[in-house]
């Protein structure tokens, strides 16, 4: 079995994001996950990916995280946050803004009743969340 580990670090002289940062759930579908980002800091914070059709944003694989478990039978799965390379670019989303975020996973479909957690990790490797959800 091969593993594959990612260690964001903060750049020197970039401070971490202040409070304020949320993550609110708005659907869940088979392909999946919307949530929308708040940026309630006082800076501007990024996003590593690009734009959808719909100007969502689809982060970049390698800086989400998604678990679920069910209650019944107790069952836990887990999409740790992946191993990606190249130049995603970045979306900037400034102190106040709101940017729709689309996340590719087929996991909180299979816990539909259950709970699932989602964690965003900024440009900056700032960890938003994790934020909790019923699919």
């Amino acid at each position: 079995m091969l593993g594959v580990a990612q260690v964001a670090c903060k750049p020197t002289g970039t401070p971490a994001a202040s409070g304020g940062i949320v993550l609110e759930h708005v659907s869940t579908s088979e392909s999946d996950i919307v949530f929308v980002l708040i940026n309630g800091s006082d800076r501007t914070i990024r996003v590593r990916g690009g734009r959808t059709l719909t100007l969502a944003v689809r982060p970049w694989p390698g800086d989400t995280g998604v678990d679920c478990t069910s209650d019944s039978p107790f069952h836990m799965e887990e999409e740790p946050i992946g191993f990606a390379y190249g130049n995603p670019g970045s979306v900037e989303v400034a102190p106040g803004e709101r940017v729709r975020l689309k996340i590719a996973t087929e996991l909180p479909h299979r816990h539909v009743g259950g709970h699932c957690r989602l964690k965003l990790i900024l440009q900056d490797g700032t960890v938003v969340g994790p934020t909790e959800f019923q699919p």
